[in-house]
């Protein structure tokens, strides 16, 4: 048995007649050829043949991949322009659509306010005028007989409108210190047609009456939850003050004479 030693001297002199002795070399090669040719052919060329195929495989992957993607995205973003303008579209329909809306019920609201603000002023006016053309001089008996006669001409004029007339009245308890007072408040006349007509009765009528009169009225509002624009006082006689505390509140006053 050789040692390593006697092996490797072998291996490096075959080397050097290699190198040395092309008939030699010539002659090792046909034995390797002829030995393990059809071996290191076989390898060698399926090598090749399976990177080429695995090259040709990764490039057409790759570029299967970017189509693939490339198509997905501009899928996408057709998807998407298409959705944009559906919802544009949807979105001008509806703004157009509840703009009509919009302008159709300002005008039907106008309508119904003009109407209704004449059918009042009318029915202001022909209060006024049935007040002036049927209240005499009552004198002395004014007060509580003139107030059930102007109600009673009241009613005939609003069987017409629809309405109905009543009194209201309220008592209240304020504490003023350590004194609990009382007040008691009226309405003559209530003329109720969907709005109210509030008047106030008053053979002579002073700057305390029209006070009284707006506090009335104001815890009537608070009571019926809403703010009444016609009110009315009906007397024979108004100070000047008294006038000029009404018109500043928007009340009118109604003298017969």
């Amino acid at each position: 048995m050789r040692t390593t030693e006697e092996y490797k001297e072998l291996k490096n002199k075959i080397l050097s007649l290699l190198n040395e002795d092309e008939e030699f070399a010539f002659e090792i090669y046909k034995i390797i050829i002829e030995k393990y040719g059809k071996q290191l052919l076989t390898k060698t060329y399926l090598d090749e043949a399976l990177l080429k195929l695995s090259k040709e495989f990764l490039q057409a992957l790759q570029k299967q991949s970017e189509d693939l993607k490339r198509e997905f995205y501009q899928a996408l973003q057709k998807q998407s322009e298409e959705f944009d303008k559906k919802l544009q579209k949807q979105s001008e329909e509806f703004d157009k659509k509840l703009q009509k809306q919009s302008e159709e019920f300002d005008k039907k609201l106008q309508k119904q306010s003009e109407e209704f603000d004449k059918k009042l002023q009318k029915q202001s006016e022909d209060l006024k005028k049935f007040i002036d053309a049927r209240i005499g001089i009552l004198g002395e008996r004014w007060g509580m007989n003139s107030e059930i006669t102007i109600r009673n001409f009241a009613e005939e004029i609003i069987k017409n409108w629809g309405g109905s007339v009543k009194k209201w009245k309220k008592k209240i308890e304020q504490k003023v210190g350590n004194t609990i007072v009382k007040k008691s408040y009226e309405i003559d006349i209530i003329i109720t047609d969907g709005k109210e007509i509030l008047v106030e009765v008053k053979s002579s009528c002073d700057k305390s009456d029209v006070e009284k009169f707006l506090e009335a009225t104001a815890i009537y509002e608070e009571e019926v939850g809403r703010i009444i624009k016609e009110k009315i006082i009906v007397t024979f006689f108004a100070r000047e003050d008294a006038k000029i505390l009404a018109e500043e509140y928007g009340i009118k006053i109604i003298q017969p004479l």
